[in-house]
């Protein structure tokens, strides 16, 4: 069950984008829609952090309750434009089904295009999780460095 601070963040927008409550962590959860972060990641020139999950996944939930509470996790983040996708909000299910995504949670870094750079799939550890953001920034086995390898 995931503890009623995490529930209280759930109709944060249209696209259930705050999935862990400021209480309990500092990522900064876009609000507007997808379509809006674009626009805004073009803008900005940033890149996208889409964050899939559901309230009913014991993995989401440890992932929110361990994971992006995390001091190094956080700030590993703090360079995008961080959106929810909750697949109980009709935004972020239309979002978790473009991207097909199939394993909750599944994190996507994309480009402000919108195309899908890397993924991160289920469950991470803060560790884990820090280590494979920093690949990821460091362009290592994304689909940008394999595309232009080829």
């Amino acid at each position: 069950m995931i503890p009623s601070i995490l529930l209280s963040a759930l109709c944060a927008s249209a696209t259930g984008g705050d999935p862990v409550s400021t209480q309990t962590a500092s990522v900064s959860w876009y609000e507007g829609s997808f379509e809006q972060a674009l626009a805004d990641a073009e803008k900005e020139q940033k890149s996208i952090f889409l964050y899939c999950w559901s309230q009913d996944s014991k993995s989401c939930a440890e992932f929110q309750e361990s994971t992006m509470v995390d001091e190094a996790s956080v700030a590993a983040m703090n360079d995008y434009l961080c959106v929810g996708a909750n697949v109980a909000a009709s935004e972020g299910r239309a979002l978790i089904d473009q991207y097909g995504v199939q394993t909750l949670p599944t994190m996507l870094v994309m480009r402000p295009d919108g195309k899908a750079d890397d993924a991160i799939l289920g469950m991470i550890d803060p560790a884990g999780f820090v280590h494979e953001m920093q690949r990821i920034d460091r362009g290592e086995g994304t689909v940008t460095a394999l595309a232009a390898a080829v």
